[in-house]
């Protein structure tokens, strides 16, 4: 159980959980969104070394996310409400190909709720709303 990739694996977790705890801290929306990609790639580091494929998949798409939410505030000041429809879609779309081509762990559609939620969260404008929710 002990192996070197678990070790590594609860590593990248420890620096994932602290840059995410940093994000409940921040008011600017811009860095939130680049901190939540930070921590999104060292969970798929973490998923990726257990051997977790759905976790990798998610965090990978919500990498995509946020640089689309990032790209859409810098141009518009807010997220559109299509491309919160589009983006949950795309979560929905991987986590069932990956249920059903790879896994049939029910426990792995959590993976999915935890998602679509903070996909969300991330779309509210008001920052009190978004820890809120994220929680």
């Amino acid at each position: 159980m002990w192996t070197v990739s678990y070790i590594l694996s609860q590593v990248a977790v420890i620096f994932a959980v602290s840059i995410l705890a940093s994000t409940y801290l921040i008011k600017n929306r811009k860095l939130i969104y680049m901190l939540t990609n930070l921590y999104a790639l060292f969970y798929a580091i973490s998923y990726f070394l257990l051997g977790a494929w759905i976790g990798v998949i998610l965090n990978l798409v919500s990498i995509v996310r946020n640089v689309w939410f990032l790209v859409e505030f810098k141009k518009k000041g807010s997220i559109r409400v299509i491309t919160l429809i589009i983006l949950m879609f795309m979560l929905t779309i991987a986590s069932v190909l990956n249920f059903v081509l790879v896994s049939f762990h029910p426990i792995e559609l959590l993976v999915l709720s935890e998602t679509l939620v903070y996909t969300f969260s991330l779309w509210q404008r008001d920052n009190r709303l978004f820890r809120w929710i994220a929680l």
